[in-house]
């Protein structure tokens, strides 16, 4: 639905109609409708033949006002309401409707003030207008959920926007203009207590997030990228629903602090003044059902302790999908509903594979030995690549193939990422964990000894182009013997930890005894 044409003019909308009393009747009352909504009318009784009304005629005119009127309601919940391109602050004059539920006014690079409201609006999109300033009537659509900003010029933030206390989504993204002060944003985190979505990108004056940012109890989804930040408040900790943490391109950022243990994906790409990263084993604790995505590409500045425990993390929640998928397993085989099969990758800059993985070569094909008389629960994967031409130019894939003695293939071929690689600033280290690879490869072993090929493809899977080859490759193991390990490095309280261990004890046949009791209850109470 569209209002307001190229030339301003009076009305929202235009009737004509010719006819008798039931047609001046239920004109009348869709005036009426129209009136009540916030919506000009313009009627012309002599132009055209009134459209067929047939099925809303009453003899009654006041059951046919009813009628009538939320025939309106119900038609302007159900449109989105979207403005011309050449629209201007003037035509707009502060309109407040009753029922409209979805405006944008994107694109609307005239547009230097947006004050339009409504009683029940739930969606705004005001993406790449050229508004300056929101009115503060933003804060009178108590109903709304999806609040797009992205690419506006305003500088502030009206107060009134922490009146928007049934606000999910809030996108504030390349606002290069907007001052995003840690005392504005405190009080604008408090009125929006129900965001499960909130981007902050390519904001370069947002310099810094206030401690009180863990109100924001139903967050899912934190994007900074771009933005100005050189930390991040230690209360991020405690938003328990976080899922997805972006950081990509901020280019002050110097430290992390400990993160949630629900995240599913960090990325911090880029972000070449960062030097310290916490333990990432948090991030290891809960795995049902997760794919674990984390990227510090191109972070060149990251200590050496840092590097150890991005490794440590992979590592751990790699050995912990292996065991979580246990249970995956177990379910399907009993024909009951499963949860999705847990994936780990993991990007970061190094010069070697990490030393947890027991198989490593120089080679990009070698063999490995499966032990006889072993549980296997998973195999994790690892290439080191350097930049290169090819690679800038045609994008990188990674890709593992399995191979029997004979040549034949044995599994799917697995890759690193479904993005390609690009433009690497030195050399980087790609760990990655693949349930269903290694379930193919389970499927159709026969032998005791596999050869793993590693390559490099271009971003079509043409190997030939690139011409590139991983400096050094590794696999690594995970075998059910390791249950006790870990368990002693998950970060769970006691109780947890017991509890996830009777339960793969009880899958996999193997017994915790009372000795890994004592060592668990005695590093809980260290640890208080």
């Amino acid at each position: 639905m569209e209002l307001f044409p190229s030339s301003p003019k009076k009305y929202d909308v235009f009737v004509s109609y010719k006819g008798g009393d039931t047609q001046i009747n239920f004109i009348n009352n869709l005036n009426s409708a129209l009136t009540q909504a916030g919506i000009k009318i313009y009627i012309d009784s002599a132009l055209t033949e009134a459209a067929n009304i047939s099925g809303w005629y009453t003899r009654s005119n006041k059951n046919q006002s009813q009628v009538i009127e939320k025939m309106v309601g119900d038609v302007l919940e159900m449109l989105e309401l979207r403005f011309p391109k050449e629209l201007k602050s003037k035509d707009l004059s502060e309109k407040h409707f009753r029922s409209l539920k979805k405006v944008s006014v994107e694109g609307c690079t005239s547009l230097k003030e947006f004050a339009l409201s409504s009683d029940k609006m739930e969606s705004l999109e005001l993406k790449n207008a050229g508004i300056e300033q929101l009115h503060s009537s933003i804060g009178l659509s108590s109903n709304l959920r999806y609040l797009n900003l992205e690419g506006l010029r305003f500088q502030n933030v009206p107060n009134e926007l922490s009146s928007l206390t049934s606000l999910v989504e809030l996108r504030i993204s390349d606002c290069k203009e907007l001052v995003l002060e840690k005392q504005k944003l405190q009080a604008l985190f408090d009125g929006l207590r129900s965001l499960r979505l909130l981007h902050l990108k390519d904001c370069s004056n947002l310099l810094e997030l206030p401690e009180n940012i863990s109100v924001l109890s139903k967050l899912c989804e934190l994007r900074l990228d771009g933005s100005g930040v050189e930390t991040l408040p230690e209360s991020i900790k405690h938003l328990s629903l976080l899922e997805i943490l972006s950081l990509e391109n901020c280019l002050n950022l110097r430290q992390l602090p400990e993160l949630p243990t629900t995240i599913k994906e960090l990325t911090a790409a880029n972000c070449k003044s960062l030097v310290t990263v916490p333990t990432l084993k948090t991030l290891a604790t809960m795995m049902t059902g997760r794919e674990k995505f984390v990227s510090f590409e191109n972070c060149t500045k990251l200590d050496g302790s840092s590097l150890c425990r991005i490794a440590e993390g992979a590592e751990l929640s790699s050995m912990n999908a292996a065991f979580q998928n246990v249970f995956v397993r177990s379910k399907g085989a009993s024909g009951a509903s499963c949860h999705n099969y847990n994936f780990v990758k993991v990007c970061s800059p190094g010069s070697r594979v990490p030393e947890q993985f027991t198989y490593r070569s120089r080679e990009s094909s070698f063999k490995v030995k499966i032990p006889s008389h072993s549980n296997i629960l998973g195999m994790v994967l690892s290439v080191l690549i350097s930049p290169s031409e090819g690679i800038k130019n045609h994008g990188a894939r990674i890709f593992c193939q399995c191979y029997d003695a004979d040549g034949r293939k044995v599994g799917y071929a697995t890759r690193w990422f479904h993005e390609a690689t690009k433009d690497l600033k030195g050399d980087h280290v790609f760990v990655w964990y693949d349930a269903l690879h290694f379930d193919s490869i389970v499927k159709s072993l026969k032998e005791q000894e596999i050869i793993f090929e590693f390559f490099v493809a271009n971003e079509l899977g043409e190997r030939d182009v690139l011409n590139v080859l991983p400096k050094e490759c590794g696999v690594r193991l995970i075998f059910d013997s390791e249950l006790h390990n870990l368990l002693r490095n998950l970060q769970l309280d006691f109780e947890s930890k017991w509890e996830l261990g009777l339960r793969l004890g009880s899958e996999l046949g193997l017994e915790l005894g009372s000795e890994l009791r004592l060592e668990l209850e005695s590093q809980q109470h260290r640890a208080i």
